[in-house]
C-alpha cells in the first residue's frame, strides 16, 4: 500500500554474485539525474528491503532495492512488494545451493523478480552466464544482455584493462553508440557489475554520456578497501564469500601490480553439500593464482590449503 503513494522509477538488483556492488554502482550512475535512494548495507531481505522501501518519499526519483534470497519465493514476495520498474539479476552462481538443490533451481528463483516486473520492464541479465542464456524468460519482460567480450549483446566491453586504481573499457551499446569508461574498482567482474548498472540508468532514459561518469561510485564495508603500510600494500575485500567471488577476488589479485602475493583465505559457508569440492577447488585456483603464500583460516578451509 505505502509503494503505490508514491512514483519514483524503481530497479530491483538480485543475483548470486555482485548485488550490493551493482547496486552502489547503479546509485551513482542515477544520482546524477534526481533524489535516489538506495539500500543501505545489505538489507536486501524480507525484513531490510521494507525499511528501504518507508524510506520514499514524495521528492524520490529513484530507488535502487537489492533482493536477497536463501529459499524459494523469497525474490517473489520482495519484488511484488517493490514492483520495480527495472530488473536485474547479475548472475547464477552456488550461493545456497545447500537449500536449492541446483543452479538451474538457484536461476529460477532469480527469475521470480520477473514476477513483480510490469508489461515491456527491461530485465537486465549477464550474456555470459550459460544458466541465463538458458533460461525460458517469462513474454511480459524485455531482455537487455550485457556481456564482457560478445558484440552479440546489446551492451559490451572490450579493451577492458586493469589499472592500480580501477579499471578501464570501451562500452559499445547497440542503442547508444560506443564510450570509453573508467571506473574506481578493479577486476573484470567489476566490468560487468558497471555494465548491468549501465543497462539499468539508460533503459530508464538517462543520457548514457552522464551514466558513464560513475566516478562517483563508492564500494561498502570492506571490499576492496587498499590500505598503504610500511612499504605493503593490503586489500581488504571480505564479505560472505562463495566460489565465484573469491575466483573473481583471485583474478583481480593476479592482475594487481606488485612483487609477492600473500593471500588469507577463510571458510565459505551456505554450500551444503558442495563444501569439499568447493574448497578443494579454490585451492586449485589459488595455486595458479601467482601467490607468494597462502594462509587460510577455518576448518573448511583447510581443505583449501591442502
Amino acid at each position: 500500500t505505502y509503494r503505490t503513494q508514491y512514483h519514483p522509477k524503481v530497479v530491483g538488483v538480485t543475483g548470486s554474485v555482485g548485488k550490493t556492488t551493482t547496486k552502489q554502482m547503479t546509485y551513482a550512475a542515477l544520482c546524477g539525474f534526481g533524489e535516489t535512494i538506495k539500500t543501505e548495507g545489505n538489507q536486501n531481505n524480507e525484513l531490510g528491503m521494507p525499511r528501504t522501501m518507508m524510506r520514499i518519499g514524495a521528492s524520490t526519483e529513484y530507488a535502487v532495492i537489492e533482493m536477497g534470497m536463501s529459499h524459494a519465493g523469497e525474490i517473489d514476495r520482495l519484488a511484488r512488494a517493490a514492483r520495480p520498474d527495472v530488473g536485474i539479476i547479475t548472475c547464477i552462481g552456488v550461493s545456497h545451493i545447500g537449500n536449492l538443490g541446483s543452479q538451474e533451481n538457484i536461476c529460477k528463483a532469480k527469475l521470480e523478480i520477473c514476477n513483480g516486473l510490469p508489461e515491456g520492464a527491461p530485465l537486465v541479465l549477464n550474456y555470459d552466464d550459460k544458466f541465463l542464456r538458458a533460461a525460458k524468460l517469462p513474454t511480459h519482460v524485455r531482455p537487455v544482455w550485457f556481456s564482457l567480450a560478445d558484440e552479440s549483446a546489446d551492451v559490451c566491453a572490450l579493451s577492458i584493462r586493469q589499472e592500480k586504481d580501477g579499471m578501464s573499457f570501451v562500452l559499445e551499446d547497440q542503442e547508444e553508440g560506443t564510450f570509453v569508461v573508467k571506473i574506481p574498482a578493479m577486476g573484470k567482474h567489476n566490468v560487468a557489475n558497471a555494465l548491468a548498472a549501465y543497462c539499468a540508468a539508460t533503459r530508464l532514459g538517462c543520457d548514457p554520456r552522464k551514466v558513464t561518469q560513475i566516478s562517483g561510485f563508492h564500494n561498502t564495508g570492506m571490499r576492496q578497501k587498499i590500505y598503504e603500510r610500511d612499504g605493503f600494500t593490503i586489500i581488504e575485500d571480505c564479505y560472505n564469500a562463495n566460489p565465484d567471488s573469491m575466483k573473481a577476488a583471485l583474478a583481480m589479485f593476479k592482475e594487481f601490480p606488485c612483487k609477492r602475493r600473500f593471500a588469507l583465505l577463510g571458510d565459505m559457508l551456505e554450500l551444503g553439500d558442495l563444501s569439499r569440492e568447493a574448497h578443494e577447488e579454490l585451492g586449485r585456483l589459488a595455486a595458479e593464482s601467482d601467490l607468494y603464500c597462502l594462509v587460510t583460516y577455518g576448518e573448511n578451509a583447510k581443505r583449501t590449503a591442502v
